[in-house]
């Protein structure tokens, strides 16, 4: 699957106006949105996979995919909306709120992976650090951690094995070990899935990214294949500072 993001953005009433530059996804690629809390990396993802936001927030740009332009419209991204769950996985953030109230882990799992793929997805789950006995997979949503439940949505996001991985924020409310699971994890996909996430942690970008794209105010504004790139100094910078003993 190639995708490229041409002039994609989203128009956020009174922020500053910037000029999108094109984003390339695809053979192999691992991109990796960063910016600051708050900046729209969440929102440019879900503009990608056709979740157009509500007014006031604007959008303009367009899609391509495998050559087809696909404008980023109400309608415009159907195509790719279509694909999800097959070709195209997505972890979205957050946890127990992407689960259905009162369904079991085992439910949840029968609803959003085939059930030939149902065994890889536990063993995902093992490998992400989360134990698959009948005990977690049995629980509600209202029982397990934030974390627990991040582990097992991304196990079965991978077990469809799909061509594109689209995720925001992978390792959020997740510890050390837990963060270097996934990673290792994502590193293993590498070459048979195409990787898009969305992350404010520049750790695991600068583990796994081979393109990293800079986001402002809901508008991509600089690509680069390093982050020590001059576009990246001002947010390095900050997570220097935040590490810094007060």
């Amino acid at each position: 699957m190639k995708l490229a993001l041409r002039g994609v953005r989203c128009v956020l009433p009174g922020r500053p106006d910037r000029e999108p530059v094109d984003v390339q996804v695809g053979d192999g690629a691992r991109v990796c949105l960063v910016g600051g809390s708050g900046e729209g990396k969440s929102l440019l993802l879900r503009l990608v996979l056709g979740r157009v936001p509500p007014a006031p927030l604007g959008v303009e740009g367009s899609v391509e995919l495998d050559g087809e332009v696909l404008p980023a419209t109400r309608d415009g991204l159907a195509p790719l909306r279509a694909q999800r769950g097959s070709a195209v996985a997505w972890l979205p953030q957050g946890g127990r709120e992407n689960l259905v109230p009162g369904w079991t882990l085992q439910r949840q799992l029968a609803a959003l992976v085939p059930a030939a793929r149902h065994e890889r997805a536990r063993e995902l789950m093992a490998t992400l650090g989360l134990d698959p006995s009948a005990r977690v997979l049995g629980a509600l949503a209202t029982a397990l951690s934030e974390g627990m439940i991040r582990r097992a949505l991304l196990a079965m996001a991978l077990a469809a094995e799909p061509s594109l991985l689209v995720l925001d924020e992978p390792t959020t409310g997740l510890d050390p070990a837990a963060s270097s699971a996934v990673a290792e994890r994502l590193e293993a996909v590498a070459g048979s899935t195409d990787l898009l996430l969305a992350t404010h942690d520049l750790d695991l970008a600068e583990r796994i990214g081979t393109r990293f794209v800079r986001v402002q105010h809901g508008c991509p504004v600089a690509v680069t294949d390093s982050l020590e790139a001059a576009a990246f100094d001002d947010f390095r910078a900050a997570r220097v500072a935040l590490q810094v003993p007060a």
